[in-house]
């Protein structure tokens, strides 16, 4: 599945558009447990991790992860 970045100048302008193909990563439910587990764990009240932990769990959620985790832009703005 293509994925694409759109590059913009400070006035907006389009620059130019990076497409890359990118196969979709599933979002298993072992993904989403250690995500929980890694959010509610920075909280040390208990009542509080575990209202937190219920309202995480019925969050709705895409199907795949992002095409990508991060971007890395240099000095001179390139990606």
């Amino acid at each position: 599945m293509p994925s694409a970045i759109k590059v913009y100048n400070d006035s907006g302008e389009l620059l130019h558009v990076i497409v890359q193909t990118r196969t979709p990563v599933e979002i298993r439910r072992d993904d989403v447990e250690a995500a929980i587990r890694d959010a509610v764990s920075e909280h040390t009240i208990p009542a509080f991790r575990e209202r937190m932990r219920a309202a995480l769990e019925d969050m709705p959620r895409p199907s795949s992860f992002p095409a990508y985790e991060s971007l890395h832009v240099d000095r001179e703005h390139h990606v």
